[in-house]
């Protein structure tokens, strides 16, 4: 056959662009990644610490100015800390790579893929409402509305006993709703912004990461949230080392489970 057979399948992968050419399909690690990750986090931090800091200051001040504009607010407040979650990816790829990263590399999502981010910020966003309503919907139908009544007793025990149960069940309902919704979220920002993947493909690909990935990150979620509450513990300022070493664990994680040289 000829080599030039112009009705051959075509060899190359279905992610051809120069950006997706060394990203590999999600692969299983071990559950010891998940505290892999987070080491590598912290010398990612380390090499790059104040201008991480002053960023994660900077970010922090623009998330909150943005949650008070009227109506709108948290949409794109939401849009904002997506594009943002898409610049950390860009500065631990750059001190990943040895390299000096700059201030600028932390906010470069709004140059690199602001429209996808900010479509991902606002599908997270309306998923989330989504899970809300559920969930207020199924406590309804499961007595919420008896128990809002019961307020209006003097028995604070059997407003408690006529709430408590429909409580439990719609927190259930939300978190069924919002663990799968993070699983498709979490390596997103980083496939949206590093590799140019489309939005609903790099949903699909970070959901499935995360799924032949339970294990390592329940060890990654509990030692994060170790983190995050030693963190918060001398008046937040520990917030701004642990905030910035989950971003970079979170590029160190995409990078393990995508296979990226």
């Amino acid at each position: 056959m000829s080599e030039n057979n112009p009705y051959q399948a075509p060899s190359a992968s279905l992610i051809g662009t120069e950006e997706t050419a060394g990203l590999g399909a999600p692969r299983t690690v071990s559950a010891g990644q998940g505290a892999n990750w987070i080491g590598i986090g912290f010398k990612l931090f380390g090499r790059g610490w104040l201008l991480w800091i002053l960023a994660g200051i900077a970010a922090f001040v623009l998330t909150v100015i943005t949650s008070m504009i009227p109506l709108v607010g948290a949409f794109i407040q939401m849009v904002v800390i997506t594009i943002l979650c898409g610049g950390c990816m860009v500065a631990s790829q750059v001190l990943d790579r040895g390299d000096d990263a700059r201030f600028g590399d932390f906010f470069s999502g709004f140059s690199i893929a602001p429209g996808p981010l900010a479509l991902l910020g606002l599908l997270y966003m309306g998923g989330n409402i989504l899970a809300m309503l559920a969930a207020f919907l199924v406590g309804m139908l499961t007595g919420l509305g008896t128990g809002v009544l019961s307020a209006l007793s003097d028995d604070p025990a059997m407003m408690m006993s006529n709430m408590s149960g429909p409580i439990l069940i719609m927190a259930l309902v939300y978190l069924a709703v919002l663990v799968p919704m993070a699983m498709a979220y979490w390596f997103a920002p980083a496939l949206i912004t590093l590799n140019r993947i489309p939005v609903f493909q790099a949903i699909a690909l970070s959901f499935q990461a995360c799924l032949k990935n339970i294990v390592p990150f329940l060890v990654f979620g509990l030692i994060g949230l170790v983190l995050l509450i030693l963190g918060a513990l001398p008046a937040g300022l520990g917030l701004l080392v642990v905030m910035p070493v989950l971003f970079a664990s979170t590029y160190v994680a995409y990078k393990d489970i995508f296979q990226i040289a």
